[in-house]
């Protein structure tokens, strides 16, 4: 579900990726979902979250906020942040 920024610039997703047992625990593969900004071009790909939880449905608000899903505490709950300026090697208009 990505979402594409007030300017137009950048664009936001959720990026899945299974974590091995050994990084989980000897018993169970686990899924992980990070919030990620892009520019429009492809470049300067950033990761907005820590990895390691699912974060998902990321949503820009007029103000270039990032409103997004998380399981932080075992329960669906809305967070945000501000991305920094705009990203570096990102197509201008």
């Amino acid at each position: 579900m990505p979402t594409w920024s007030p300017d137009g610039l950048r664009v936001a997703f959720a990026g899945v990726e299974s974590l091995p047992p050994s990084e989980t625990g000897p018993s169970a593969t686990r899924e992980v979902a990070d919030i990620w900004l892009v520019g429009v071009d492809g470049r300067g790909k950033i990761r907005l979250t820590d990895g390691h939880t699912a974060n998902y449905s990321p949503v820009f608000s007029p103000s270039g906020r990032v409103f997004f899903t998380t399981r932080r505490s075992g329960l669906d709950t809305i967070w945000s942040l501000l991305p920094a300026g705009p990203l570096e090697g990102a197509a201008r208009n």
